[in-house]
């Protein structure tokens, strides 16, 4: 079985720590000969929509630097998932949107739930691409 990851994208603004491993968001934009993601506001400087993924440093990894927002990275590893359940009232406590009272019997919060995963990219090896440089990160063998 082949579990191994190759990406590049562009670090977030949202990172974090979880049990000694650091976590961030990589917004990815889809290789040009790829069905293209519409951008939400497109404009002459922005057509396309990055997909994003999570990205998972182990405590203990090498990096070539520190990782900041907006810097363009290569990370290699291994996709790792975490399955668990949302409770609708865990749900309802972080909903996001118009501030309406939604007011449910606290038993029954708990009882109704949803099951969920998450994938992340557990990280083996980190580049940063430096400033400027339009190569493409992989080539592509000829036909």
């Amino acid at each position: 079985m082949l579990n191994q990851v190759h990406q590049e994208g562009f670090v977030t603004k949202k990172q974090w720590t979880y049990n000694n491993d650091r976590f961030f968001r990589m917004a990815v934009y889809r290789d040009p000969d790829r069905q293209r993601k519409q951008a939400a506001d497109p404009g002459p400087d922005r057509v396309d929509a990055p997909d994003y993924i999570t990205v998972c440093l182990p405590e203990g990894l090498r990096l070539p630097g520190e990782i900041k927002a907006g810097q363009r990275l290569q990370v290699d590893g291994w996709l790792e998932s975490r399955h668990y359940e949302v409770s609708l009232g865990e749900f309802l406590q972080k909903a996001r949107g118009p501030k309406v009272s939604v007011v449910v019997d606290g038993e029954i919060a708990q009882k109704i739930s949803v099951e969920r995963t998450t994938t992340w990219i557990v990280a083996d090896r980190v580049v940063i691409v430096p400033p400027g440089d339009r190569r493409p990160s992989r080539s592509r063998p000829s036909q």
